[in-house]
Protein backbone atom coordinates (compact mmCIF):
# COMPACT_ATOMS: atom_id res chain seq x y z
CA UNK A 1 0.00 0.00 0.00
CA UNK A 2 1.44 3.35 -1.05
CA UNK A 3 1.90 5.92 1.73
CA UNK A 4 2.02 9.71 1.37
CA UNK A 5 2.39 12.76 3.57
CA UNK A 6 -0.55 14.45 1.85
CA UNK A 7 -3.36 12.98 -0.26
CA UNK A 8 -5.52 15.45 -2.17
CA UNK A 9 -8.93 14.27 -3.35
CA UNK A 10 -9.90 16.29 -6.41
CA UNK A 11 -7.63 17.47 -9.22
CA UNK A 12 -9.31 20.71 -10.19
CA UNK A 13 -7.48 24.05 -9.97
CA UNK A 14 -7.80 24.11 -6.16
CA UNK A 15 -6.55 20.55 -5.74
CA UNK A 16 -3.64 21.01 -8.13
CA UNK A 17 -2.64 24.27 -6.46
CA UNK A 18 -2.69 22.60 -3.04
CA UNK A 19 -0.54 19.79 -4.45
CA UNK A 20 2.01 22.28 -5.78
CA UNK A 21 2.32 24.03 -2.42
CA UNK A 22 2.67 20.70 -0.60
CA UNK A 23 5.33 19.47 -3.03
CA UNK A 24 7.30 22.69 -2.60
CA UNK A 25 7.35 21.90 1.14
CA UNK A 26 9.13 18.62 0.30
CA UNK A 27 6.11 16.48 1.15
CA UNK A 28 5.19 13.25 -0.61
CA UNK A 29 2.01 14.18 -2.43
CA UNK A 30 -0.75 12.10 -4.00
CA UNK A 31 -3.31 13.79 -6.26
CA UNK A 32 -6.47 11.74 -6.85
CA UNK A 33 -9.38 12.27 -9.21
CA UNK A 34 -11.97 10.00 -10.77
CA UNK A 35 -11.79 12.00 -14.02
CA UNK A 36 -9.15 13.91 -15.95
CA UNK A 37 -7.41 16.74 -14.09
CA UNK A 38 -8.92 20.19 -14.45
CA UNK A 39 -12.34 20.07 -12.84
CA UNK A 40 -14.96 22.42 -14.23
CA UNK A 41 -12.55 24.43 -16.37
CA UNK A 42 -12.20 21.44 -18.72
CA UNK A 43 -15.76 22.17 -19.88
CA UNK A 44 -15.17 25.90 -20.39
CA UNK A 45 -14.82 26.82 -24.05
CA UNK A 46 -12.72 29.95 -23.59
CA UNK A 47 -11.08 31.62 -20.59
CA UNK A 48 -9.97 35.24 -20.91
CA UNK A 49 -9.71 36.31 -17.27
CA UNK A 50 -6.93 34.07 -15.93
CA UNK A 51 -4.02 36.38 -15.23
CA UNK A 52 -1.05 35.86 -17.52
CA UNK A 53 -2.76 33.46 -19.94
CA UNK A 54 -4.55 35.86 -22.29
CA UNK A 55 -7.22 33.84 -24.09
CA UNK A 56 -7.06 30.08 -23.60
CA UNK A 57 -9.30 27.05 -23.93
CA UNK A 58 -10.29 25.57 -20.57
CA UNK A 59 -8.88 22.14 -21.38
CA UNK A 60 -5.56 23.70 -22.44
CA UNK A 61 -5.30 25.59 -19.15
CA UNK A 62 -6.04 22.38 -17.25
CA UNK A 63 -3.21 20.63 -19.10
CA UNK A 64 -0.79 23.43 -18.24
CA UNK A 65 -1.76 23.18 -14.57
CA UNK A 66 -1.33 19.42 -14.60
CA UNK A 67 2.06 19.69 -16.32
CA UNK A 68 3.14 22.01 -13.51
CA UNK A 69 2.30 19.33 -10.95
CA UNK A 70 4.26 16.74 -12.89
CA UNK A 71 7.32 18.97 -13.08
CA UNK A 72 7.36 18.83 -9.27
CA UNK A 73 7.12 15.04 -9.18
CA UNK A 74 3.58 14.89 -7.78
CA UNK A 75 1.96 11.46 -8.06
CA UNK A 76 -1.37 11.49 -9.87
CA UNK A 77 -3.75 8.55 -9.90
CA UNK A 78 -7.31 7.87 -10.98
CA UNK A 79 -9.52 6.91 -8.08
CA UNK A 80 -13.06 7.42 -6.81
CA UNK A 81 -12.71 7.73 -3.06
CA UNK A 82 -15.69 6.09 -1.37
CA UNK A 83 -14.47 6.13 2.24
CA UNK A 84 -11.72 7.45 4.49
CA UNK A 85 -10.78 5.37 7.54
CA UNK A 86 -8.69 6.59 10.47
CA UNK A 87 -5.90 4.38 11.78
CA UNK A 88 -3.95 6.22 14.44
CA UNK A 89 -2.12 9.09 12.77
CA UNK A 90 -2.82 7.67 9.30
CA UNK A 91 -5.82 8.09 7.04
CA UNK A 92 -6.71 5.26 4.69
CA UNK A 93 -8.42 6.23 1.43
CA UNK A 94 -10.49 3.40 -0.03
CA UNK A 95 -11.39 3.73 -3.71
CA UNK A 96 -14.17 2.11 -5.69
CA UNK A 97 -11.57 0.86 -8.16
CA UNK A 98 -10.22 -1.53 -5.52
CA UNK A 99 -7.09 0.43 -4.62
CA UNK A 100 -6.21 1.88 -1.22
CA UNK A 101 -3.84 4.69 -0.24
CA UNK A 102 -2.54 5.94 3.09
CA UNK A 103 -1.64 9.49 4.03
CA UNK A 104 -0.93 11.49 7.15
CA UNK A 105 -3.06 14.38 5.93
CA UNK A 106 -6.03 14.43 3.53
CA UNK A 107 -7.25 17.51 1.69
CA UNK A 108 -10.75 17.33 0.21
CA UNK A 109 -10.89 19.49 -2.92
CA UNK A 110 -13.79 17.92 -4.79
CA UNK A 111 -15.57 21.27 -5.08
CA UNK A 112 -19.08 21.79 -6.34
CA UNK A 113 -20.75 21.55 -9.69
CA UNK A 114 -23.68 23.51 -11.09
CA UNK A 115 -27.07 21.93 -10.69
CA UNK A 116 -28.55 21.16 -14.10
CA UNK A 117 -32.12 20.95 -15.32
CA UNK A 118 -31.89 17.53 -16.93
CA UNK A 119 -34.03 18.47 -19.93
CA UNK A 120 -33.51 17.55 -23.62
CA UNK A 121 -30.77 19.48 -25.39
CA UNK A 122 -29.01 20.60 -22.21
CA UNK A 123 -26.11 18.17 -22.29
CA UNK A 124 -25.52 18.80 -26.01
CA UNK A 125 -24.99 22.54 -25.52
CA UNK A 126 -23.37 22.45 -22.05
CA UNK A 127 -20.00 24.17 -22.08
CA UNK A 128 -20.56 25.85 -25.45
CA UNK A 129 -23.90 27.68 -25.67
CA UNK A 130 -24.97 26.89 -22.09
CA UNK A 131 -22.67 28.38 -19.47
CA UNK A 132 -22.52 28.97 -15.73
CA UNK A 133 -20.21 31.99 -15.74
CA UNK A 134 -21.40 35.30 -17.20
CA UNK A 135 -18.10 37.03 -16.46
CA UNK A 136 -16.26 34.29 -18.38
CA UNK A 137 -18.54 33.86 -21.38
CA UNK A 138 -20.77 36.94 -21.45
CA UNK A 139 -18.58 38.90 -23.90
CA UNK A 140 -19.37 36.28 -26.57
CA UNK A 141 -22.93 37.60 -26.65
CA UNK A 142 -22.36 41.29 -27.24
CA UNK A 143 -25.25 42.60 -29.32
CA UNK A 144 -27.08 39.25 -29.19
CA UNK A 145 -30.04 37.83 -27.30
CA UNK A 146 -29.20 35.76 -24.24
CA UNK A 147 -31.18 33.81 -21.63
CA UNK A 148 -30.62 33.61 -17.87
CA UNK A 149 -32.22 30.72 -16.00
CA UNK A 150 -33.03 31.21 -12.31
CA UNK A 151 -34.38 33.92 -10.04
CA UNK A 152 -31.99 34.07 -7.08
CA UNK A 153 -29.19 36.51 -6.34
CA UNK A 154 -26.70 34.91 -8.71
CA UNK A 155 -29.16 34.88 -11.60
CA UNK A 156 -30.31 38.46 -11.09
CA UNK A 157 -26.84 39.90 -10.56
CA UNK A 158 -25.43 38.11 -13.61
CA UNK A 159 -28.45 39.17 -15.69
CA UNK A 160 -27.76 42.81 -14.78
CA UNK A 161 -24.17 42.35 -15.93
CA UNK A 162 -25.25 40.67 -19.18
CA UNK A 163 -27.76 43.44 -19.89
CA UNK A 164 -24.81 45.77 -20.39
CA UNK A 165 -23.47 43.52 -23.15
CA UNK A 166 -26.39 41.82 -24.86
CA UNK A 167 -29.10 43.19 -27.08
CA UNK A 168 -31.72 41.52 -24.92
CA UNK A 169 -31.71 39.42 -21.74
CA UNK A 170 -34.60 37.05 -20.99
CA UNK A 171 -34.87 35.62 -17.48
CA UNK A 172 -36.80 32.39 -17.11
CA UNK A 173 -37.47 31.20 -13.57
CA UNK A 174 -39.57 28.44 -12.05
CA UNK A 175 -40.83 30.79 -9.33
CA UNK A 176 -40.68 34.57 -9.02
CA UNK A 177 -37.51 36.61 -8.56
CA UNK A 178 -36.24 35.74 -5.08
CA UNK A 179 -33.09 37.88 -5.12
CA UNK A 180 -32.59 40.95 -2.94
CA UNK A 181 -35.42 43.41 -3.68
CA UNK A 182 -33.02 46.22 -4.60
CA UNK A 183 -31.31 43.99 -7.19
CA UNK A 184 -34.69 42.89 -8.59
CA UNK A 185 -35.83 46.51 -8.90
CA UNK A 186 -32.62 47.40 -10.73
CA UNK A 187 -33.07 44.48 -13.10
CA UNK A 188 -36.72 45.21 -13.89
CA UNK A 189 -35.83 48.83 -14.66
CA UNK A 190 -33.49 47.86 -17.47
CA UNK A 191 -35.07 48.43 -20.89
CA UNK A 192 -33.61 45.33 -22.58
CA UNK A 193 -34.69 42.77 -19.96
CA UNK A 194 -37.70 40.46 -20.08
CA UNK A 195 -38.75 38.35 -17.09
CA UNK A 196 -40.73 35.11 -17.41
CA UNK A 197 -41.82 33.99 -13.95
CA UNK A 198 -43.37 30.62 -13.04
CA UNK A 199 -42.15 28.85 -16.15
CA UNK A 200 -40.74 25.34 -16.21
CA UNK A 201 -38.15 24.77 -18.93
CA UNK A 202 -38.94 21.69 -20.98
CA UNK A 203 -36.18 21.66 -23.61
CA UNK A 204 -33.41 23.59 -25.28
CA UNK A 205 -33.88 24.28 -28.97
CA UNK A 206 -31.52 23.88 -31.89
CA UNK A 207 -29.84 21.13 -33.88
CA UNK A 208 -26.21 22.13 -34.41
CA UNK A 209 -26.72 25.75 -33.30
CA UNK A 210 -28.37 26.89 -30.08
CA UNK A 211 -31.64 28.71 -30.78
CA UNK A 212 -33.25 29.16 -27.37
CA UNK A 213 -35.56 27.19 -25.14
CA UNK A 214 -39.13 26.06 -24.68
CA UNK A 215 -40.94 26.55 -21.36
CA UNK A 216 -44.36 25.87 -19.89
CA UNK A 217 -46.20 28.07 -17.42
CA UNK A 218 -46.82 26.30 -14.10
CA UNK A 219 -49.90 28.46 -13.62
CA UNK A 220 -51.68 28.49 -16.98
CA UNK A 221 -50.02 25.70 -18.96
CA UNK A 222 -49.03 28.17 -21.69
CA UNK A 223 -46.03 27.01 -23.73
CA UNK A 224 -43.60 29.64 -24.96
CA UNK A 225 -40.38 29.67 -26.97
CA UNK A 226 -37.68 32.07 -25.77
CA UNK A 227 -35.04 32.85 -28.42
CA UNK A 228 -31.38 33.33 -27.59
CA UNK A 229 -27.86 32.75 -28.84
CA UNK A 230 -26.85 31.29 -25.48
CA UNK A 231 -28.05 30.59 -21.97
CA UNK A 232 -26.67 30.91 -18.44
CA UNK A 233 -27.94 28.60 -15.71
CA UNK A 234 -28.06 29.70 -12.06
CA UNK A 235 -30.24 27.18 -10.26
CA UNK A 236 -27.86 26.26 -7.45
CA UNK A 237 -24.88 24.02 -6.78
CA UNK A 238 -24.36 20.49 -5.56
CA UNK A 239 -21.36 18.67 -4.15
CA UNK A 240 -19.20 17.09 -6.84
CA UNK A 241 -18.45 14.09 -4.62
CA UNK A 242 -19.76 13.07 -1.22
CA UNK A 243 -17.56 11.07 1.16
Amino acid sequence: MAEYDVAIVGAGPAGMTAAIYAARANLRVLLLDKLAPGGQIVNTFEIQNYTGMGSINGAELAIKMFEHTQELGITFDYGTVKAIELEGSKKRLICEEGVTFEATTVIIATGTKPRMLGVPGEFKFAGTSISWCAICDGPHYQGKKVIVIGGGNSAVEEAIYLAGLAEEVSIVTLFDLTADPSACDKLRALPNVKVYEYYKITEFLGDDTFEGLKAESTRTGEVISVPGAGAFEYIGLELRQKL
